[in-house]
């Protein structure tokens, strides 16, 4: 697939597929890079405000360096196809690349000490979120990625934070709560323990 700003990119696999759209990986043409690329739903991009509050958020986003949040790259439109490149989380080196994989392969339960460090980045991102007037909107297991470390400790990014509505903002923000609420009614895609955030 080859794009004007993001370059060209090969699809590896499918990663998930969200409410707010899909996910992929997709690596450069030689292989020396590979990237998350998510694909944004058309029930958001179709609405006529999207592409600039779209730019609003992305833009505000792009200016936060913060170790607990993922790294938004670059966006692109392409044929009234919204996609864009983010940091891709490589795990924690035992199959799991979110916190929500990781409490299903434990059964729902984790160690004290492990969750406080692992909660413990989620706070400072969304701390850095509020900081800089964002919020998340979305707050939830499934988005909390897994990155080890090389001395082995597993630290946490946010990810879709492009989802957080830039205050003042508030009618793209009801939007996004009613596909939030069509998507639980339909899909049921909560995690396992139900948390949504």
């Amino acid at each position: 697939m080859e794009f004007r700003k993001l370059g060209e990119l090969k699809l590896q696999e499918r990663l998930g597929d969200g409410f707010f759209g899909e996910t992929y990986i997709a690596s450069s043409p030689d292989g020396s890079k590979n990237v998350a690329l998510k694909k944004i739903r058309r029930e958001f991009t179709d609405e006529p405000d999207f592409r600039s509050e779209w730019e609003k958020v992305f833009s505000r986003l792009s200016e936060i360096s913060h170790p607990n949040l993922t790294t938004l790259q670059d966006w692109e439109e392409v044929t009234g196809n919204y996609w864009y490149t983010m940091d891709l989380a490589p795990g924690d080196g035992e199959g799991n690349r979110t916190l929500a994989s990781l409490v299903e392969r434990h059964g729902g339960i984790l160690e004290a000490s492990l969750l406080t460090g692992l909660l413990g980045g989620v706070l400072r991102a969304t701390a850095e979120l509020h900081s800089n007037g964002l919020y998340h909107g979305n707050l939830k297991p499934s988005n909390v990625l897994l990155y080890r470390l090389p001395d082995r400790r597993i630290v946490t990014k946010l990810t879709d934070a492009y989802q957080v509505a830039v205050t003042g903002h508030d009618k793209w923000l009801r939007k996004f709560r009613r596909a939030v609420r069509r998507s639980m009614k339909n899909r049921l895609e909560s995690d396992s323990m139900g948390n949504f955030y």
